[in-house]
């Protein structure tokens, strides 16, 4: 046993080792060291990539690198030495610390996982995953570690992980399938009881589990809101009383394209990884997570040529020579597996609930004061992204709660760039948010000043684009007692439509101003003015007046009328006065003047003829 780096080398010498290591898992290294130096200073040590060479006595090396997460220093052994105890890490499990949030958009896991550890973080990634990788469109961590967030999405795409270890780095082997893990390095696995101490497999207990025999899993398609996503995938071993087992999973997601399916199938493979599995214990120094490997001989025929899939392994290791007081060497370890033709699929882990509502800024494209899709969606960005530029690529379109939304009808108000808005998250997910308000700030004052008028409210809208505090349409209502009042005010045109019957009722006063024309049009009907009590009146300060019928026109009151229609004038009343104060004419073909009883002409000169 033997440990090479950091760069200043050959002060360690290592007489123990623990290490347990799993698919989807952080490997964990315990190291038990001598130190020719009695004090250590942490930078020699800490964050550094060491590497642990293991062999058995048969000659099987193993490798061990990972980086120094901590070092504890210990008694002193004698010869100027000191005991030290070495944890040793991948890279990925320092990001335990690491806190982030932040937002991907139509991107891949795959894509994901590579950007935050390869391009961030300089992590070695190699991909081996066989089958196709669905883009996302919307990916959010939040409230989670980035480790934790790496897990997850993996998990929930079905990708395991596991390490290559090699001299001087750890490479994370990103997979989708155990089919294509690498055979064991030292070849088929023998069954011995007795191994001898160069390598072979001394124990071996395979067996089955119970399984549910149905996965379940479904959404709601928010484009699709009609059709019924939900589909179910059946176990291969199915077995009563568990094959009747159902396990039905609400995701909430917008599952299209076939990803129900997909959902569903992955999930009864992560079940059945549990159906049938192997522990075991060996000598093989270089077994490991994300090995296949044949068992080529046992006592019992029907566990002969059987090739498995290494899951997980824990190693133990001892190089007593290298103590001053002597002590055994040995290694062993044991391990878990399951069936080549078994799927491995990581758990789930849990998503960190998004706590409460949070506000965020509409956003859009540069010059753009509203911009929303055809469903009036919107785009925000959140106050905790750092990352974002504040322009249409911040968010994923979000939906917007209206008061009623119908086919085609219902309320609408569109949440317009710079304005603050509420948003809350499906089920706590973070990868669903819902507008569900908008709240005023510094730069959004209220529509008028508060609290002077406390007791008005209403709506305001703002001409778009670049419209000014003075240009709105306003619907404002004022609950003052004894000025209440309802103002309506339209920035430019107003228009009003009635299908059947409208009635207006003022209990008092009306007043119409009109600044240029008025046009009153009554297609099919009459039209009446009615004055109960009071005086009514016309006036035309500036131009003419003009009354104009097709059959009629009858000025009447009481006993005495006017009335005008095409063929002539009549005027009916118990007395008529004609006084003209100049002159009068009465001009026509034909002419009479007819009294019943008297006829009185009187002039200073009257001329007949």
């Amino acid at each position: 046993m033997r440990i090479e780096g950091p760069s200043e080398q050959g002060f360690l010498s290592p007489y123990s080792l623990r290490c347990d290591e799993a698919l989807s898992c952080p490997f964990d290294l315990r190291v038990g060291a001598l130190s020719s130096r009695e004090v250590l200073e942490p930078e020699v040590l800490l964050g550094k990539v060491i590497t642990v060479f293991v062999a058995n006595p048969a000659g099987q090396e193993r490798i061990f690198s990972g980086v120094v997460r901590d070092f504890r220093l210990g008694d002193l052994a004698g010869r100027g030495q000191r005991h030290v105890a070495l944890t040793v890490v991948p890279r990925l499990a320092l990001l335990q610390r690491s806190h982030d949030n932040r937002v991907f958009q139509d991107i891949t896991v795959i894509d994901v996982v590579k950007r935050i550890l390869q391009r961030d973080h300089g992590h070695d990634i190699e991909c081996l995953v066989s089958g196709k990788q669905r883009v996302r469109g919307y990916i959010v961590q939040y409230g989670e570690t980035t480790r934790e967030f790496v897990e997850r999405i993996l998990a929930e795409d079905g990708f395991f992980y596991y390490f290559r270890h090699e001299r001087g780095r750890h490479v994370m082997v990103i997979g989708d399938d155990s089919a294509s893990f690498p055979d064991h390095a030292d070849g088929d696995i023998e069954f011995s009881a007795n191994a001898p101490i160069g390598g072979g497999l001394t124990a071996w207990h395979a067996g089955f589990a119970a399984q549910l025999g149905r996965y379940t899993l479904g959404g709601f398609d928010e484009l699709k809101p009609s059709a019924t996503v939900r589909e179910t995938a059946t176990a291969h071993h199915r077995i009563e009383p568990t094959a009747s087992i159902e396990s039905y999973h609400y995701s909430g997601l917008p599952l299209r394209e076939g990803l129900a399916a997909e959902g569903a199938s992955c999930g009864i493979e992560r079940e059945e990884c549990g159906f049938r599995g192997a522990h075991g214990e060996s000598l093989y120094a270089r077994l490991a997570p994300g090995v296949r490997c044949r068992l080529s001989r046992h006592p019992v025929s029907a566990e002969r040529g059987g090739t498995w899939a290494v899951t997980a392994v824990s190693h133990e290791a001892a190089a007593g020579d290298a103590l001053p007081e002597g002590g055994s060497a040995f290694y062993r370890n044991s391990f878990r597996a399951i069936p080549i033709d078994t799927r491995f699929r990581p758990p789930l882990r849990e998503r960190p609930p998004m706590p409460g509502p949070q506000t965020a800024t509409v956003v859009g494209e540069a010059g753009e004061e509203i911009v929303c899709d055809a469903y009036g969606r919107i785009k925000v960005q959140f106050h905790w992204d750092r990352d974002g530029k504040r322009d249409e690529h911040s968010s994923c379109w979000i939906r917007v709660m209206q008061p009623v939304a119908g086919n085609r009808w219902g309320a609408i108000f569109i949440p317009r760039v710079g304005q603050e808005v509420v948003v809350q998250f499906l089920e706590g997910n973070p990868d669903q948010p819902l507008v569900t308000g908008s709240v005023y700030n510094g730069d959004n004052h209220p529509p008028w000043a508060l609290p002077s008028a406390k007791t008005q409210s209403g709506i305001v809208t703002r001409t778009t684009p670049g419209g000014q505090l003075s240009n709105a349409n306003i619907l404002r209502f004022d609950d003052k007692k004894g000025s209440e009042e309802v103002w309506i005010r339209a920035e430019r045109d107003s228009r009003r439509e009635t299908v059947h019957d409208e009635t207006i009722t003022v209990g008092h006063d009306q007043s119409i101003c009109i600044d240029h024309d008025r046009s009153l049009t009554v297609n099919n009907g009459s039209d009446s003015v009615v004055i109960a009590k009071g005086n009514g009146s016309v006036s035309v300060r500036e131009g003419n007046y003009t009354l104009d019928a097709a059959r009629s026109i009858t000025l009447s009151c009481g006993e005495s009328a006017i009335e005008l229609s095409p063929s002539g004038i009549e005027i009916r009343a118990a007395a008529v006065t004609i006084r003209g104060t100049t002159n009068i004419d009465i001009d026509g073909e034909l002419t009479n003047v007819n009294g019943t009883s008297f006829l009185v002409l009187k002039g200073g000169i009257v001329r007949i003829n």
